[in-house]
């Protein structure tokens, strides 16, 4: 147990918990296809497909990520799908799960699509082996949390997609009660949700309802928000196959999709789709936020993970977090470190400039639109905050202590107007 002691000039002390959480998740696990090529699996293979991340997922508290198809031999799919060209379907022999042993994994969502492309069957074995392997699962069924008991306290995982027999990402009910029994059994709350639409065209974050397939997904970040605002400590979301960006939202953190990360035998892994990561978070024991770091992969040889120096997810997750989430405090370095924005110096030191931009998110000519067109008329620009939360210009103002001396630039943009310090 960490205490740091703060002397204070009336002879009292200050006592500060230090104590942390080092948290891991990557995105999607396929562990190898038996449906798509016997190529594709190889037993000595599959006890090397985290040999070159293994050191990193090894280091934590807790690792996890999402477990895509089904661990059974042999069997048929049922699936059927509204788009059958784009129906797929994923079987890997349970042997495979040994290499998530090995590699550190203390538990998977199974709350996604692929859970049921071979039925209850595929189910019912699926958690059999997991079971067996000592794999922690959430999800699917009576699978509603996974609890583990670390030095420094408890992590719990709940999951949440929009498909059958999981639980419901769009029921805010459902949410709020799962999260508030979570939170009584463990001090943080990480919650996995599989949700958006597929491939490279989706990596922009909509801020409303995603359809893809003939499934609604709802406003992502509307629900993200709102796990946040029911007390989860880290939400992080899969589904889409691609990077998405990231935010940090009442000093916790969201990832809106950690992309492809060992998808062995029969997932698209080339461009976007083979770029990856893990994402390493370190939270307080009350669950916020105190730093991080988004370690990129990229996957080799028909699906392995292996670290990349040019930390090419780090930079695809910096640029699509600054255009979907300008308003975040988060700040993420070229190598991928992850750290809050000092609240003290949020003037931008190459252009001296900071601007506030007000307006509703809806509409042709809302404040997410703004911060585009500012962006392209001022190339120095890099720290905006774009609110509709007239409440917070105020801090903001007050922060800075510039209040007396702004700008008011109105008009050009129609319905919303632009505050300069």
């Amino acid at each position: 147990m960490r205490l740091v002691f703060i002397q204070l000039f009336l002879g009292y002390s200050l006592v500060i918990n230090c104590q942390s959480l080092t948290i891991n998740v990557v995105g999607d696990l396929m562990l190898g296809n038996a449906l798509k090529d016997s190529l594709f699996l190889d037993d000595n293979l599959s006890q090397k497909l985290f040999s070159n991340v293994k050191k990193e997922l090894l280091s934590g508290d807790f690792t996890t990520g999402n477990l895509e198809g089904i661990y059974q031999n042999g069997g048929f799919p049922t699936k059927r799908c509204i788009e059958p060209k784009f129906c797929y379907s994923f079987r890997t022999p349970p042997s495979y799960l040994k290499s998530l042993v090995d590699a550190g994994f203390d538990a998977v969502s199974l709350s996604n699509n692929h859970i049921l492309d071979f039925g209850y069957k595929g189910i019912d074995s699926t958690r059999f082996y997991l079971n067996k392997y000592k794999i922690g699962k959430t999800g699917i069924l009576s699978d509603t949390f996974y609890i583990k008991n670390c030095a420094v306290g408890k992590i719990c995982q709940i999951s949440l997609s929009s498909y059958p027999l999981s639980f419901n990402f769009s029921d805010k009910g459902l949410i709020k009660n799962l999260i508030a029994i979570a939170k009584k059994r463990a001090n943080v709350v990480v919650l996995v949700f599989h949700g958006g639409s597929e491939g490279p065209k989706y990596q922009h974050i909509p801020r409303s309802m995603e359809v893809n397939l003939g499934v609604n997904h709802g406003d992502l970040v509307e629900l993200a928000r709102y796990c946040v605002d029911s007390g989860a400590d880290l939400v992080v979301g899969a589904g889409p196959h691609v990077l998405r960006g990231m935010e940090l939202y009442k000093n916790r953190l969201i990832a809106y999709s950690l992309g492809n990360f060992c998808t062995h035998g029969g997932i698209n892994i080339s461009g976007q789709g083979g770029i990856g990561g893990i994402l390493k978070v370190t939270l307080n024991t009350s669950g916020e936020f105190v730093h991080g770091q988004f370690i990129s992969t990229q996957q080799q040889l028909k699906g392995i993970p292996v670290l990349d120096e040019q930390h090419q997810g780090a930079k695809v997750i910096s640029e699509l977090s600054k255009f979907d989430f300008p308003e975040s405090q988060l700040k993420i370095a070229p190598n991928g470190q992850l750290t809050k924005a000092n609240e003290n110096n949020l003037r931008n030191p190459q252009s001296g400039r900071y601007y506030v931009i007000f307006g509703s998110f809806k509409g042709p000519n809302n404040a997410f639109t703004l911060y585009r067109k500012l962006k392209g008329e001022f190339e120095k620009l890099e720290v905006i905050h774009v609110t509709d939360d007239k409440v917070l210009y105020f801090k903001v103002a007050l922060l800075l202590n510039k209040k007396e001396d702004y700008k008011i630039y109105k008009g050009k943009f129609n319905d919303s107007w632009i505050q300069k310090f």
